[in-house]
């Protein structure tokens, strides 16, 4: 563990609480370490704090003493700033490209937020297996929501404990366990919070429903990866990892079934909740991302004074996630929910569709508001 040296002659603090703003310079007391130059934390801050614990997203430092200027760096060499924003995102037509699943469109704002340490956390239809090498390839540290608020993910790293005290109730007991497990090539270790319904009984409900109905309706647990890869795009690795369901049951209507209300009666009849994303409908329990959102959101607002969120999607079940934000952010696409800006304030329509909307809303809202929150 390396230790530092606070130059209190860098000390400078301002905010709108009073007239300093917080930003110090942290150089290194190891002179082996020296010659990679100064360490930088800005973080915006009600009152002047010297000792106690400066804690950031990506690199946490702790005082030693009230009197010392000495203190340890514990973790990530990626950045120093401390949380101004959250991103809550999707990943298909949104972050990710509808044909190609890239993001490379979205590059320049990606690492925007990984340059001021602003976490970009996923949230998705797509299953853990599926958002796990994602979530590494873009160099993400951030939880991450899978199957549409079904199940939130902590790596280990930045949340050594369990992550909540008391979940949401629910009528389904296998619902809301808090467990470590790891990722799908075995070298992370996560957090699992289970808000959805396990994927078993999931399936159950839904083949009793089809048959309640007489709709012809098929799930993912009805095909093997070779449909799935010819209904997505996805290659056959990728199939099979969208297959590995937890929480939540992707299906295809076969037929003109244009008045859904007869299914949407029949899944709440048994406590549970019919979406649509952009390519399927899904059969969850009563969980959204909306909610696990405010899970995570509060879970920030323990660890930090002021955080302003941002949300982005472009789908129904994104909805939620939208309400919920400060800046809503609906990416353009084949459908017209343009009808959403008279029901959610402040709502950003993009002109762009998916990495290249995203990119371009993201860098406004962060560059619009940097004098306001320090970004």
């Amino acid at each position: 563990m390396r230790s530092f040296r606070l130059d209190l002659t860098a000390w400078k603090v301002t905010s709108k609480e009073n007239p300093f703003q917080g930003k110090s310079v942290l150089r290194e007391s190891d002179p082996a370490e020296k010659r990679k130059g100064p360490v930088r934390a800005e973080y915006i801050v009600s009152k002047p704090k010297i000792n106690g614990a400066l804690t950031t997203d990506h690199i946490f430092f702790t005082f030693l003493s009230k009197t010392s200027s000495r203190f340890k760096h514990h973790t990530s060499p990626r950045g120093s700033y401390i949380l101004h924003y959250l991103i809550f995102t999707d990943l298909d037509d949104t972050l990710l490209d509808h044909e190609s699943y890239s993001w490379a469109e979205a590059g320049p704002a990606l690492d925007f937020c990984l340059k001021r340490g602003v976490p970009v956390i996923l949230a998705t239809s797509k299953t853990r297996s599926e958002i796990e090498p994602l979530h590494g390839s873009l160099s993400l540290s951030a939880p991450f929501i899978s199957e549409n608020g079904g199940g939130i993910f902590f790596p280990r790293e930045i949340c050594a404990d369990t992550p909540f005290g008391t979940l949401p109730s629910s009528r389904f007991p296998l619902e809301n366990k808090q467990e470590v497990v790891l990722s799908e090539d075995g070298r992370k270790r996560f957090w699992k919070i289970s808000l959805g319904v396990n994927y078993d009984l999931l399936v159950e409900n839904f083949r009793k429903i089809r048959h309640e109905l007489g709709w012809n309706i098929r799930g993912f647990s009805d095909m093997d990866p070779a449909e799935i890869s010819c209904l997505t795009g996805l290659d056959e690795e990728g199939a099979r990892l969208a297959s590995k369901r937890e929480f939540d049951e992707p299906f295809i209507l076969n037929g003109p079934y244009e008045d859904m209300a007869p299914l949407k009666e029949a899944s709440g009849r048994k406590g549970l909740g019919i979406t649509s994303g952009g390519r399927f409908f899904h059969l969850t329990g009563r969980n959204d991302k909306g909610i696990a959102m405010g899970l995570l959101v509060s879970w920030y607002r323990q660890r930090y004074e002021k955080i302003l969120t941002i949300a982005l999607g472009d789908s129904p079940n994104d909805f939620g996630m939208l309400e919920r934000s400060d800046f809503p952010v609906l990416i353009k696409s084949k459908k017209d929910y343009s009808w959403l800006k008279e029901t959610i304030p402040g709502l950003t329509l993009t002109e762009e569709m998916g990495p290249r909307g995203w990119n371009t809303a993201v860098l406004q809202i962060l560059k619009e508001n940097q004098e306001e929150c320090d970004v």
